[in-house]
């Protein structure tokens, strides 16, 4: 949040923003008028003393303010410094404003701004400001006794430069800004949104009071009321007050004219001249005087109308709408909250020598011991966090440890229960293979005697160990059967394949192999040889072993 507070001799205008989305939005808006002209008597410092509690209540100056400043007692030199080091820039404006303290005979307060051209790099164009300490201390008592405090002081002429370039895109134009104050024309040059030329002269609005004031013969009060109601270069209420207000308008652009070619010479640029002219100020509101003025420049004039680029929509409807009636009396307040809000480097300020000091204390000194202090916290912050760090890491460890440690009792655990598991396996099958050898002999057995059919007889059966399968593994015994069926081969076969039928039934998923089948060689009889094996058993397995007749 930014305030800028504009302090004229008629009236005082404050005005409060913020940038929202790259957009400036008004928070808060006020003004006052002090006098409707210079009675015979008035004090207007009493006044605006007594006026800046209310106004900085309304427009919400608890913050501060950083407040412009005009007048005779302000002077804007512009000079030019050969291309040297910073610090030899900083003592020839110094000895500078020695010899311009000197001259005009009182202590000054100062400040320089160098101005970045482009298109004439050298020499170093600059702007020295200075402000005689009497009327800036008033300034600044004035202001403490409103109950404002003063964030910066800044040339109104900077401000109004701000207050433009803040609201209008970069174009490669020359504009000139005037802003018609009551006493104070503040001029502006400025090129492809650079600042190039600023100066202050004594000559505003109060020209055309004093030339009413002295046609018609009224008080300047009167001749104020005059101006604000019925002022106009058209169409006066009297020839007399018609051309009074022509010849002040003339003044006018005298010094403009003037000036036009003032900072053609000081900036030794010969071709500056303004594509278009701004205005701005409450003197801007006499009726034709832009128009005017642009027929005497031979140049487009127009208003320099704020509002129209300013969001209004946090302001109350009689503040918006008197902004928007009134939009160029606020072109410095706008202009010097800009440069509070932004806190640009082109800009001038005219604080007190003491409270730049101090300012300049707090702002290095103090943030470079707040700082060293910040990073003194950091390292340790940064050091607890690596203790903190290396602890967690060693518990980790310690855990990683501890749960290694277990994974290999574990795995050892393991490892002597596998080894009891294949003692207890092969224990098992040792016990399993009598018994499946026995079970496999009793069932083949009983098979191959209820298959056994009239007119074959069995005459030898040997169980014959198989080898091993695999290792710590035997297999089933095999079975050699041999008989002898009492018919001639053909009828022979007819009966031994019925008896493998039988055989087959009576043992399911036995396999019998016909090892051979031949006649006798002194009967007619035919004798077999058969292989009978446990379902499972693979053939072709070589056989030793004992034998049963068949009785």
């Amino acid at each position: 949040m930014a305030t800028g507070l504009d302090i004229g001799s008629y009236s005082i205008k404050a005005l409060r923003l913020r940038r929202r989305n790259s957009r400036l939005q008004v928070t808060g808006v006020a003004r006052t008028r002090l006098f409707a002209g210079q009675e015979p008597g008035a004090d207007p410092r009493a006044r605006a003393a007594e006026e800046l509690p209310r106004l900085a209540a309304a427009a919400g100056l608890g913050g501060g303010a950083l407040v412009g400043l005009t007048g005779r007692d302000l002077n804007l030199r512009f000079t030019q410094v050969p291309p040297v080091a910073p610090d030899q820039v900083q003592a020839m404006m110094e000895h500078e404003v020695i010899q311009i303290a000197g001259k005009s005979g009182g202590l000054v307060y100062s400040d320089h701004l160098g101005l970045d051209y482009p298109w004439k790099p050298l020499p170093i164009p600059m702007i020295v400001a200075l402000g005689k300490t009497a009327f800036v201390d008033e300034r600044m008592l004035l202001l403490a006794r409103g109950g404002v405090r003063v964030r910066d002081l800044v040339p109104n002429s900077i401000a109004l430069f701000h207050a433009w370039r803040a609201l209008t895109p970069v174009s490669p134009e020359t504009i000139l800004l005037v802003d018609v104050g009551a006493e104070n024309l503040e001029l502006v040059f400025a090129r492809e949104g650079r600042l190039v030329f600023a100066r202050n002269v004594a000559g505003g609005g109060r020209v055309f009071t004093e030339a009413l004031a002295g046609t018609l013969k009224v008080t300047p009060a009167k001749a104020e009321e005059l101006k604000c109601r019925e002022g106009s270069l058209n169409h006066a209420a009297t020839d007399g007050a018609r051309m009074a207000l022509l010849n002040a308008a003339g003044q006018i652009q005298s010094l403009i004219q003037s000036s036009i070619s003032f900072a053609r010479t000081q900036t030794q640029l010969p071709d500056l001249s303004p594509d278009r002219v701004l205005v701005s100020g409450g003197g801007a509101r006499v009726d034709g005087l832009l128009a005017n003025l642009a027929k005497f420049l031979d140049k487009p004039v127009e208003p320099f109308d704020p509002a129209s680029a300013l969001d209004l929509s946090l302001l109350g409807e009689k503040d918006a709408r008197h902004v928007r009636e009134q939009p160029t009396d606020l072109a410095i307040a706008l202009g010097l909250a800009v440069v509070d809000l932004d806190a640009p480097g082109v800009s001038l300020s005219l604080l007190p020598d003491a409270e730049k000091t101090r300012r300049r204390f707090w702002r290095k000194e103090v943030l470079l011991y707040a700082a060293a202090a910040v990073l003194l916290l950091g390292l340790g912050l940064v050091g607890a966090r690596a203790a903190h760090a290396r602890a967690v890491q060693a518990a980790f460890k310690q855990e990683l440890d501890a749960t290694k440690r277990k994974a290999d009792g574990w795995s050892s655990e393991f490892d002597e229960l596998e080894g009891k598991r294949k003692l207890a396996r092969a224990r098992a099958s040792a016990i399993a293979a009598p018994v499946r050898e026995s079970a496999f002999l009793f069932q083949a057995l009983a098979g191959l005697r209820a298959a056994r059919s009239e007119g074959l007889w069995l005459t030898r059966i040997a169980a014959e160990p198989t080898v091993e399968r695999s290792a710590g593994e035997a297999g089933l015994p095999v079975l050699s059967v041999r008989g002898v069926v009492g018919e001639a081969p053909a009828a022979a076969r007819r009966i031994l394949q019925a008896f493998l039928g039988r055989l087959g039934a009576q043992v399911p998923g036995v396999r019998v192999e016909t090892k051979s089948s031949h006649k006798a060689a002194d009967s007619d009889r035919t004798e077999f040889e058969l292989l009978v094996r446990a379902p499972g058993e693979p053939a072709g397995t070589a056989h030793v072993g004992r034998e049963e007749e068949d009785r």
